[in-house]
């Protein structure tokens, strides 16, 4: 009795060779749709980094205003100077 591996690779395996031009042709159409793919994968990754460097200039921006706005109105050239003890 046959193993069971042996059983599937006879009824898997293929009894006739593929002529060298149909290898040629398979060859060229797997790297053609790896160099489509990796346009593809491209494109992708710009569109998903685009927002997302927006999103983070954005609120660098916010930040940074907010806080200039904050200092101004809080702390004024005056009290700064009135607590280190300028009385000019």
């Amino acid at each position: 009795m046959q193993n069971i591996d042996e059983l599937l690779y006879d009824a898997l395996s293929s009894k006739e060779e593929m002529s060298d031009e149909l290898k040629a042709q398979v060859r060229r159409r797997v790297l053609d749709g790896k160099e489509q793919s990796m346009d593809n994968k491209e494109i992708m990754s710009r569109r998903r980094r685009f927002p997302a460097a927006a999103a983070v200039t954005l609120a660098a921006l916010m930040i940074t205003s907010v806080t200039a706005f904050a200092a101004h109105k809080l702390m004024s050239a005056k009290d700064v100077a009135k607590d280190l003890g300028d009385e000019k």
